[in-house]
């Protein structure tokens, strides 16, 4: 439902009305990961800067109401107040969430948009997609956003979180399985010290691939 919500461009209506029937809870959940998912940098943007006040006010309701103390947003649907310690904490916490969900489903507008936010990103970003179901799907759409975050500003990958060979080694030989470019193995390979999977590079990269991965092993003397 949600997702079918964040496609209409009255989507801040709907969800406003939704929260003030009681689902505040069920769109804190469920509304970043809909606008994540149809890849809508407006509903992104709106989740970001109006959804933890719309939650907040909805949540704060029934207190105020029995006399408890005054909602934690003033105004419907506006942002919360930034130097509000916890608003902060719940928006950072947010998009972290975000950027998970986008990495994982090569969401790279969205990336780009959390990044131009000052967001950054580390390696446990891009590990975060290894397990995820979609390196097991043909489609492999974590693919796009794996490369957006290797080769776009590599150097957030060395700024903590990062992961040693053997980690690198692992994606390496997920990303080859699925047609990875030549940029993204070199890389992997030179500058992150991942080894070289040549079973796996036959199987789905190209001639270019294939001919750089058996150089640079007889170059390592581990000619194949």
């Amino acid at each position: 439902m949600a997702a079918i919500i964040m496609r209409r461009d009255d989507f801040p209506q709907r969800l406003q009305l939704l929260a003030s029937c009681g689902l505040h809870s069920c769109l804190e959940r469920l509304a970043p990961k809909s606008a994540v998912a149809i890849g809508s940098i407006a509903a992104v943007e709106f989740c970001l800067d109006q959804l933890p006040a719309l939650v907040g006010q909805h949540a704060a309701a029934p207190m105020v109401a029995a006399g408890a103390g005054e909602p934690a947003a003033a105004a419907a649907g506006g942002p919360l107040a930034a130097a509000d310690p916890a608003a902060q904490q719940w928006q950072w916490q947010m998009m972290g969430n975000i950027a998970t969900a986008a990495a994982m489903q090569g969401q790279v507008a969205v990336l780009r948009l959390l990044r131009g936010r000052g967001f950054v990103f580390h390696a446990r970003d891009v590990f975060a997609t290894l397990n995820y179901r979609f390196f097991l799907e043909k489609r492999s759409a974590s693919l796009p956003s794996v490369r957006y975050l290797i080769l776009e500003d590599p150097a957030d990958l060395a700024q903590g979180g990062g992961g040693d060979a053997g980690d690198w080694s692992t994606l390496f030989k997920r990303v080859a399985a699925k047609g990875a470019d030549l940029p993204l193995l070199r890389h992997l390979h030179e500058q992150l010290g991942a080894a070289i999977h040549l079973v796996t590079v036959a199987r789905g990269g190209g001639e270019e691939a294939l001919s750089w991965a058996v150089a640079a092993l007889e170059a390592a003397g581990q000619a194949p």
